[in-house]
């Protein structure tokens, strides 16, 4: 399998993981992200490196969604800014 094909699926395990952590977590009337989150620390890299999957084969795989985390990381924490930054120019256009 290609490496490229491991990162699609360890993303797909990935993402369909914390889907079904955020729909446990909801029905226990928690948020979704608590869910997502837990999800996300139990089948993160370090896990699916200890596994040994056959199917992933790729060492640096656990690097690279290392690398993919801390990335959406930085983007989230982006448009956070730049919704604050709309809030507070947009209430001082709004005072004149």
């Amino acid at each position: 399998m290609t490496p490229f094909l491991q990162l699609a699926l360890a993303l797909a395990l990935l993402i369909t993981a914390a889907k079904l952590g955020g729909y446990a977590s909801v029905t226990l009337r928690q948020p979704s992200v608590l869910g997502e989150l837990v999800a996300g620390l139990i089948i993160g890299p370090s896990v699916l490196n200890m596994l040994h999957w056959p199917f992933f084969t790729n060492e640096h795989l656990g690097e690279t969604i290392a690398q993919f985390a801390e990335l959406q990381t930085q983007m989230t924490m982006m448009l956070y800014t730049s919704q604050q930054m709309n809030g507070i120019y947009g209430s001082l256009y709004r005072s004149g």
